[in-house]
């Protein structure tokens, strides 16, 4: 189990940079001459801006995919299943990892960046790996069942594709509004 975390996770964030870095590649309104406001005091430049909308175009469709094979991984009964399944999962997940990182750093000021990425990975271990042993054994002690428990585990990957589709659309929205003011 170890081996399959350790490799997905390896191969998986590598692959997300280089999935990021051909995504915003294809990309072709990308003018890096422009700035504007996006979230924060700081300008924007309107590539930086694109490649925010490019990130949460690319998370959301990894997301979407990465939610079901989640699920699958206890709704398939099998050990086999539950491997590939498993390891599909973690690796789309993985994958997400360098354009959530991407996205966070250029959103935020040079100033606050260290501050953002670790204050994204402190949050990223209380909400994750920290409560959710408590969450999944308080389900299982309730519904008797650990398949079901772990199935009910996998639904905030459900919200996640919902809050980066939002994010997609908004940032998408901005950039919008500068191209009809330049």
């Amino acid at each position: 189990m170890g081996l399959l975390t350790g490799s997905t996770g390896l191969i998986g964030t590598g692959l997300g940079g280089i999935a990021l870095d051909k995504a915003i590649q294809r990309d072709a309104d990308l003018e890096p001459s422009q700035s504007f406001n996006l979230l924060v005091d700081d300008p924007l430049s309107f590539t930086e801006a694109r490649q925010v909308v490019v990130s949460s175009r690319l998370i959301s469709i990894l997301s979407a995919v990465a939610a079901p094979l989640c699920m699958c991984t206890f709704i398939f009964p099998g050990s086999v299943n539950f491997f590939v399944f498993l390891g599909l999962a973690q690796f789309i997940i993985f994958i997400t990892l360098s354009p959530v990182n991407s996205a966070l750093l250029w959103v935020l000021p040079l100033s606050e960046r260290p501050l953002g990425i670790a204050f994204t990975t402190l949050c990223i271990h209380i909400l994750g790996d920290a409560i959710s042993p408590a969450i999944i054994g308080e389900i299982k002690e309730a519904t008797g069942s650990w398949n079901r428990s772990l199935l009910l585990g996998c639904l905030p990957l459900v919200l996640t594709v919902f809050l980066w589709l939002l994010a997609w659309r908004s940032a998408s929205k901005n950039v919008g509004r500068l191209k009809i003011v330049l």
